[in-house]
Protein backbone atom coordinates (compact mmCIF):
# COMPACT_ATOMS: atom_id res chain seq x y z
CA UNK A 1 0.00 0.00 0.00
CA UNK A 2 2.55 2.59 1.14
CA UNK A 3 4.09 1.90 -2.78
CA UNK A 4 1.14 3.35 -4.55
CA UNK A 5 1.23 6.39 -2.01
CA UNK A 6 4.92 7.22 -3.08
CA UNK A 7 4.37 6.36 -6.61
CA UNK A 8 1.50 8.90 -6.71
CA UNK A 9 4.63 11.23 -5.56
CA UNK A 10 7.30 10.11 -8.10
CA UNK A 11 4.44 10.41 -10.88
CA UNK A 12 4.81 14.13 -11.19
CA UNK A 13 7.34 15.30 -13.42
CA UNK A 14 8.42 18.25 -10.91
CA UNK A 15 11.23 17.98 -8.66
CA UNK A 16 10.06 17.22 -5.32
CA UNK A 17 12.31 20.08 -3.02
CA UNK A 18 11.65 19.47 0.65
CA UNK A 19 9.24 17.36 2.74
CA UNK A 20 7.77 18.57 6.16
CA UNK A 21 5.41 17.18 8.80
CA UNK A 22 2.01 18.34 10.45
CA UNK A 23 1.65 16.89 13.81
CA UNK A 24 -1.60 17.60 13.70
CA UNK A 25 -3.42 15.60 10.54
CA UNK A 26 -0.31 13.19 10.58
CA UNK A 27 0.92 13.71 7.48
CA UNK A 28 3.70 14.90 4.85
CA UNK A 29 3.59 18.14 3.36
CA UNK A 30 5.38 17.64 -0.08
CA UNK A 31 6.43 20.77 -1.92
CA UNK A 32 7.16 20.24 -5.55
CA UNK A 33 8.62 22.37 -7.49
CA UNK A 34 6.20 25.45 -8.83
CA UNK A 35 5.22 25.92 -5.34
CA UNK A 36 2.61 22.78 -5.41
CA UNK A 37 1.79 21.02 -2.25
CA UNK A 38 0.76 16.93 -1.76
CA UNK A 39 0.30 15.18 1.48
CA UNK A 40 1.22 12.22 2.18
CA UNK A 41 -0.30 9.80 5.16
CA UNK A 42 3.44 8.99 5.76
CA UNK A 43 6.28 10.39 7.57
CA UNK A 44 9.22 12.05 6.15
CA UNK A 45 11.59 9.62 6.65
CA UNK A 46 9.64 6.56 5.05
CA UNK A 47 8.93 8.41 1.93
CA UNK A 48 12.78 9.17 1.92
CA UNK A 49 13.08 5.35 2.90
CA UNK A 50 10.75 4.23 -0.17
CA UNK A 51 12.26 6.62 -2.26
CA UNK A 52 15.73 4.93 -1.61
CA UNK A 53 14.48 1.20 -2.37
CA UNK A 54 13.28 2.74 -5.83
CA UNK A 55 16.83 3.55 -6.68
CA UNK A 56 18.71 0.54 -5.34
CA UNK A 57 19.34 0.73 -1.52
CA UNK A 58 17.81 1.28 1.92
CA UNK A 59 17.70 4.30 4.17
CA UNK A 60 19.83 2.98 6.50
CA UNK A 61 22.90 2.24 4.08
CA UNK A 62 22.42 5.76 2.41
CA UNK A 63 22.77 7.07 6.04
CA UNK A 64 25.89 4.83 7.09
CA UNK A 65 27.43 6.43 3.69
CA UNK A 66 26.96 9.90 4.33
CA UNK A 67 28.17 9.60 8.02
CA UNK A 68 31.27 7.72 6.86
CA UNK A 69 32.12 9.78 4.21
CA UNK A 70 31.27 13.20 5.81
CA UNK A 71 31.95 12.25 9.43
CA UNK A 72 28.92 13.97 9.93
CA UNK A 73 27.13 11.82 13.62
CA UNK A 74 24.54 14.26 13.18
CA UNK A 75 21.68 14.80 10.58
CA UNK A 76 23.27 12.90 7.64
CA UNK A 77 21.98 13.46 4.27
CA UNK A 78 19.83 10.90 2.45
CA UNK A 79 21.43 10.56 -1.19
CA UNK A 80 18.66 8.98 -3.24
CA UNK A 81 19.92 8.38 -6.73
CA UNK A 82 24.02 8.41 -7.88
CA UNK A 83 22.24 9.20 -10.86
CA UNK A 84 20.45 12.50 -10.61
CA UNK A 85 22.71 13.14 -7.59
CA UNK A 86 19.42 14.10 -5.18
CA UNK A 87 20.52 14.29 -1.67
CA UNK A 88 18.06 15.13 1.28
CA UNK A 89 19.06 17.03 4.39
CA UNK A 90 17.52 17.35 6.93
CA UNK A 91 17.09 19.84 9.39
CA UNK A 92 16.74 18.27 12.72
CA UNK A 93 17.20 14.66 13.80
CA UNK A 94 15.07 12.18 11.92
CA UNK A 95 12.73 11.56 15.25
CA UNK A 96 12.00 15.35 15.22
CA UNK A 97 8.40 15.84 13.79
CA UNK A 98 9.05 19.42 13.29
CA UNK A 99 12.35 17.81 10.77
CA UNK A 100 12.52 18.96 7.66
CA UNK A 101 13.96 17.76 4.83
CA UNK A 102 15.37 19.51 1.81
CA UNK A 103 16.46 18.82 -1.77
CA UNK A 104 20.32 19.83 -1.58
CA UNK A 105 20.95 20.33 -5.53
CA UNK A 106 17.67 22.16 -6.19
CA UNK A 107 18.41 25.09 -3.65
CA UNK A 108 19.30 28.49 -4.99
CA UNK A 109 20.17 30.30 -1.93
CA UNK A 110 19.48 30.25 2.11
CA UNK A 111 18.66 33.80 3.36
CA UNK A 112 18.86 34.56 7.07
CA UNK A 113 15.67 36.48 8.41
CA UNK A 114 16.44 36.64 11.59
CA UNK A 115 18.38 34.36 14.35
CA UNK A 116 15.61 31.75 14.35
CA UNK A 117 14.10 31.94 10.54
CA UNK A 118 15.26 31.66 7.27
CA UNK A 119 14.04 31.75 3.32
CA UNK A 120 15.16 29.17 0.92
CA UNK A 121 14.84 30.21 -2.53
CA UNK A 122 15.06 27.10 -5.17
CA UNK A 123 16.42 27.04 -8.73
CA UNK A 124 12.55 27.04 -9.81
CA UNK A 125 11.86 30.49 -8.00
CA UNK A 126 9.91 28.87 -5.27
CA UNK A 127 10.94 30.81 -1.60
CA UNK A 128 10.10 28.79 1.59
CA UNK A 129 10.28 30.61 4.82
CA UNK A 130 11.34 27.84 7.74
CA UNK A 131 11.57 28.59 11.23
CA UNK A 132 15.54 27.34 11.58
CA UNK A 133 18.56 29.49 11.56
CA UNK A 134 20.16 29.93 8.24
CA UNK A 135 23.80 28.42 9.47
CA UNK A 136 22.34 25.14 10.14
CA UNK A 137 21.57 25.15 6.47
CA UNK A 138 24.09 26.32 5.32
CA UNK A 139 26.31 24.14 7.77
CA UNK A 140 24.05 20.40 5.67
CA UNK A 141 24.42 22.39 2.42
CA UNK A 142 28.63 22.27 3.32
CA UNK A 143 28.30 18.78 4.41
CA UNK A 144 25.73 17.43 0.94
CA UNK A 145 28.68 19.30 -0.97
CA UNK A 146 31.40 17.15 1.25
CA UNK A 147 29.87 13.54 0.33
CA UNK A 148 29.49 14.47 -3.51
CA UNK A 149 33.41 15.16 -3.68
CA UNK A 150 33.97 12.03 -2.31
CA UNK A 151 31.54 9.77 -3.96
CA UNK A 152 32.17 11.34 -6.88
CA UNK A 153 36.56 11.43 -7.15
CA UNK A 154 38.16 9.43 -9.90
CA UNK A 155 40.43 6.81 -8.17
Amino acid sequence: MKTNRIMKIKSSKKKLLMISYDKKKKQSICLYEGNKEKRVALKPYQILEELCLRNGSSYEGRKESFCFITGARQKPGILISERTQDIYFPTASKKNEDCVWILYNQVFKVKSIDSMNARILFLDGTKVNIPYDSRILIKQLKRCALFLDGINLVE
